[in-house]
């Protein structure tokens, strides 16, 4: 999972995202890439950043990355926390488009 933090001020990336962010992932094995200098969102050409989108990547053997789904997360999901129903609701659809 990859955070896009770039576009935050330099102290709050450094003092309130990475601590909100592990605490929403807190019960998730899956490891977090904090993309403070947006390192990522270039090199997959991302050029949405809404905080609310997510975006699904498929990674072939041969390397080649190949976006195969844009979702959504709720409004104020960073400050306000965001339930196991919340992550259900997000990712519902991109659930249903891997089948």
């Amino acid at each position: 999972m990859v955070a896009n933090i770039s576009n935050a001020p330099w102290f709050i990336k450094k003092w309130a995202i990475p601590g909100k962010l592990e605490e929403l992932v807190k019960d998730i094995k899956t490891p977090m890439i904090y993309d403070t200098d947006g390192l990522m969102v270039k090199s997959l050409l991302l050029d949405n950043l809404e905080p609310t989108k997510y975006f699904a990547y498929l990674v072939s053997e041969d390397g080649s990355v190949k976006n195969i789904y844009t979702g959504n997360v709720k409004v104020g999901a960073l400050e306000n926390g965001f339930t196991p129903e919340d992550a259900r609701a997000a990712l519902s659809p991109l659930m249903e488009f891997l089948k």
